[in-house]
């Protein structure tokens, strides 16, 4: 049966390029091995407005609202609570409205 492929004349590559697999993972490290740093994320807080925005992507939910507190704009801010869950994604960076996120991996 036709694919409807039509094959490149021979003295040009294949347009099409391979599909790769993707490698395996790489095996865990031992524990003589150094732990990878945690990456860091930091907030603007007296520019948070507590929109929660950034709460809803978070893959690991390790972020919440520091309802201890208010900022300077009156609002509770977003704060990380478990640093060691957070995978470094930038979700929350790229989802904030008002930019007050910085993740650094």
């Amino acid at each position: 049966m036709d694919s409807g492929r039509i094959d490149p004349p021979p003295d040009r590559p294949d347009p099409i390029p391979p599909v790769v697999q993707a490698s395996p993972p790489s095996p865990p490290a031992s524990p003589d091995q150094p732990k990878s740093v945690l990456p860091e994320v930091t907030f603007a807080e007296n520019l948070c407005k507590g929109c929660e925005l950034c709460l809803t992507v978070c893959p690991t939910k390790v972020l919440k609202l520091d309802t201890s507190r208010v900022n300077l704009r009156g609002y509770h801010p977003a704060i990380v609570y478990n640093r060691t869950e957070c995978s470094g994604c930038g979700s929350c960076a790229k989802i904030c409205p008002d930019s007050v996120i910085t993740v650094r991996r």
